[in-house]
């Protein structure tokens, strides 16, 4: 690529970077499989169990296989953390931990320290033969039979894996057969496989009762899908069964059919991505339906989408983040299709079907008023006669009342205008009854205050009414002078928000906007990173970016002639 073809990224400032990067990152993780996106929960957090689910996925993808190069650093550093602070670690240390190893095995990467870590773990294993389970919240003596079994489970395989022995094989097997009574007893034929893989690893010198074997779990496995209706239940079953067969590389036909004929659900299987009741992506499942296809290449896989979806979940630094577990959320998806050409690299912005991904928003009851603003000011105009109707209920259903405030009006006048639909005598009256209920001397405010926010919404909403500028005379001129002297005035007693509803009330009047050159400089320290308080780059454990306050700073520049759509015009305005 020669120089002057290079993204124009490369040259923007390294407040711009901050934020392009920490947003970019934040909406690519939120990204869902409809066209929309979601917000992304605070208590999801990348893992080694995530990370290794991804890589497996990916092993399937032949020639389009992703690098995961930073992977395996990352996966050391976590390792390396929820060693120091297994607090830190998701659901415990070992389960963590085994994840984490078992990722690295697949790049070929070995972890520096294995006996630090094997100490770790030898040093938990009890007396009685199983291990203690080192949880998120401190090391504790399991209370009940699922604690050991899981701690014991992800130990024994950790210490195998490093070459590292452990203690009290006769202690150990007496626990195994209490386990294994448990989990017949509870119809658990994959907790039953996982168990079997712990005989495997311990090869027992002495004879097993005869039930101690691999038909015993198919058989019940086969009663068990007959009548089963919990889905997700028999997907762990086979799971297990299959990690099974994958430890002691045993080909087991009924096995295969009995995972194509789980997985191969045409209810589930969304254009080869297994999604679940929430229509949201299963790495488990859809695991178990790449490596099937290898076999049986009849199954209905998409490579290209797969490896696009698993791009989208990698970050930069090589952890890879599970899928949004939220609702659709208006205000970031329109974020991320109104401003998708300064994000070239998210999917919104190679989307061109911005019609359905509106239909999908529209088909969730009772939006809010404030939502199906944000909605409007995204290409409606292009919108399909029957989503244009959806549109028309959900603005009739949330249409205000006679006691709405300001700012609900101004959302429902706002959606109709960018709609194009008529202002009913009714509705008109019921405005000026609401707006004059705020005059004061001429101008609108509250508490005998003539305020900016008041005045300001009382030229928009009126000018939505067809008044023109010698019926606005005297707001127009309250507004210019406030504009005028922004400068001098005490930030703290307005935001953001009002100043843009001013330049927004002068510009629907084809008013000149004054001292253009200073209310953008006021307007672009409000810019992040350094300018919005509410913003910080993308740290799933915090916050999310500000998909509220930084759209009005951008409208607001827009209306001051500034192409906020040039990433170098951007850039030039963001600090550090």
């Amino acid at each position: 690529m020669a120089q002057a073809d290079q993204p124009a990224l490369i040259q923007t400032s390294p407040g711009y970077q901050q934020w392009h990067a920490a947003t970019s990152a934040y909406l690519k993780t939120a990204y869902k499989e409809t066209g929309t996106y979601g917000v992304i929960n605070p208590a999801i957090q990348s893992n080694g169990y995530w990370l290794y689910r991804g890589l497996r996925i990916n092993q399937t993808l032949g020639a389009q296989r992703l690098p995961f190069d930073q992977s395996g650093q990352w996966a050391i550093d976590r390792l390396t953390l929820i060693m120091e602070q297994p607090e830190k670690a998701f659901i415990s240390l070992q389960s963590e931990s085994f994840y984490l190893l078992e990722s690295l095995a697949i790049l070929n990467i070995a972890f520096p320290e294995p006996q630090t870590l094997a100490s770790l773990i030898q040093a938990l294993q009890q007396p009685q033969g199983y291990f203690l389970a080192t949880t998120t919240s401190q090391a504790e003596q399991p209370t009940n039979q699922s604690d050991s079994f899981a701690s014991t489970y992800f130990s024994l395989r950790i210490l195998d894996r490093l070459g590292y022995p452990y203690a009290s094989h006769d202690q150990l097997f007496a626990w195994i057969k209490t386990e294994w009574r448990a989990r017949q007893q509870a119809n658990d034929p994959g907790s039953l496989a996982s168990l079997l893989v712990l005989i495997e690893l311990l090869k027992p010198t002495s004879a097993l009762p005869t039930d101690y074997s691999w038909d015993s779990i198919l058989s019940m496995y086969r009663a068990k899908s007959k009548i089963a209706t919990n889905y997700s239940d028999l997907g762990f079953d086979l799971s297990g069964m299959l990690g099974y067969a994958e430890y002691t590389g045993i080909a087991e036909a009924w096995l295969e059919q009995a995972t194509i004929d789980f997985i191969n659900d045409p209810v589930r299987n969304h254009d080869g991505l297994i999604v679940d009741s929430n229509q949201t992506p299963d790495l488990l499942f859809s695991e178990m339906l790449y490596r099937a296809a290898q076999a049986h290449p009849t199954l209905a896989v998409n490579q290209q989408r797969m490896q696009e979806f698993l791009q989208r979940q990698l970050m930069p630094d090589g952890s890879f983040y599970p899928v949004v577990l939220s609702e659709d959320d208006v205000l970031t998806t329109v974020f991320a299709y109104q401003y998708a050409r300064l994000f070239p690299e998210l999917p919104s912005a190679a989307t061109s079907d911005l019609n359905s991904v509106i239909a999908h928003l529209l088909e969730k009851p009772q939006l809010r008023l404030e939502e199906l603003y944000s909605l409007s000011m995204l290409d409606v105009a292009k919108l399909s006669a029957t989503n244009q109707q959806l549109f028309v209920q959900q603005l009739e259903q949330a249409k205000p009342s006679s006691e709405a405030d300001l700012q609900q009006y101004f959302f429902y006048l706002s959606a109709l205008n960018k709609l194009k639909l008529p202002i009913t005598d009714s509705l008109k009256q019921q405005v000026i009854n609401v707006v004059e209920g705020f005059k004061l001397n001429g101008n609108y405010g509250v508490e005998g205050t003539i305020t900016a926010y008041h005045t300001a919404m009382a030229v928009i909403l009126y000018s939505y009414l067809g008044y023109n500028v010698d019926q606005q005379a005297a707001n127009i001129n309250w507004i210019r002078q406030f504009l005028e002297t922004l400068e001098a005035q005490n930030s703290q007693t307005f935001t953001v928000r009002e100043v843009y509803l001013l330049l927004l009330a002068l510009n629907l009047q084809n008013q000149p906007l004054p001292h253009v050159e200073a209310l953008t400089t006021w307007m672009a320290a409000c810019l992040p990173p350094a300018g919005n308080s509410l913003y910080q780059p993308f740290d799933p454990a915090q916050q999310q970016p500000d998909f509220y306050v930084l759209p009005y700073t951008l409208a607001g520049l827009r209306l001051l002639g500034i192409d906020i759509y040039d990433q170098q015009v951007l850039s030039g305005l963001m600090q550090p």
